[in-house]
């Protein structure tokens, strides 16, 4: 965990970014992360905070509109990737053993965050890990109406980048020099992202023992 975690500081720097494959890659790592089972471990929040930073820099060199356009884009379709996928196969992917990188436990977690907050989960989900991978395709497997799913998705995709990204870009505008520290920044991301989620996870563990 602590080599994935590296990994994704090292994505993170500004020259990194580019290096990468600057918007593409934004757009890959989005679009994988909501909706693919395989993807949780991406840092989403973190890569749109970055973006919304290095938005109009010589890094990123894009509108803030048409970042925030292409991945709302992005993450839709990730997302109604992994409805179809809950649809088509829930019942495999749920029967699947723990590995290295997949654990039975995500799921149970993204079940117990959907029964604390109902459909709000699509919303304020967006803003946890593992969770926002996870809900479009429990939303699947429980066949959620489609037109219902799609009103919700969009609804807090839509919040989830224009908020994360906002405050990126409010944040590089505020303080200038905050790009030569965003390790910083990325780490203090993380550890917030993943405090509502260890609580789920302990509540929930705490309850069935």
């Amino acid at each position: 965990m602590g080599t994935i975690i590296l990994m994704a500081f090292d994505w993170l720097q500004a020259d990194s970014l580019l290096a990468f494959g600057g918007i593409s890659l934004l757009l890959l790592v989005v679009f994988i992360e909501n909706g693919l089972f395989f993807g949780f471990f991406l840092p989403g929040d973190s890569l749109l905070f970055t973006a919304g930073l290095l938005c109009g820099t010589i890094y990123l060199p894009l509108s803030l509109f048409s970042l925030i356009s292409t991945l709302i884009l992005s993450a839709s379709l990730g997302s109604w990737l992994g409805y179809w996928f809950g649809r088509k196969s829930g019942t495999w992917i749920k029967g699947l053993p723990d590995g290295r990188i997949y654990k039975r436990k995500y799921f149970q977690i993204t079940e117990d965050y959907y029964r604390l907050k109902g459909p709000m989960a699509f919303i304020l989900g967006r803003f946890l890990p593992v969770i926002r991978t996870f809900v479009p395709i429990l939303a699947g497997i429980v066949k959620m109406p489609q037109k219902r799913f799609m009103l919700l998705n969009i609804t807090g995709v839509t919040i989830w980048v224009i908020v994360v990204v906002f405050a990126g870009n409010f944040i590089g505008k505020a303080f200038p020099g905050i790009i030569h520290h965003l390790e910083w920044v990325i780490l203090v991301i993380v550890l917030l992202s993943l405090l509502p989620i260890a609580k789920t996870w302990y509540n929930s563990s705490f309850k069935t023992s």
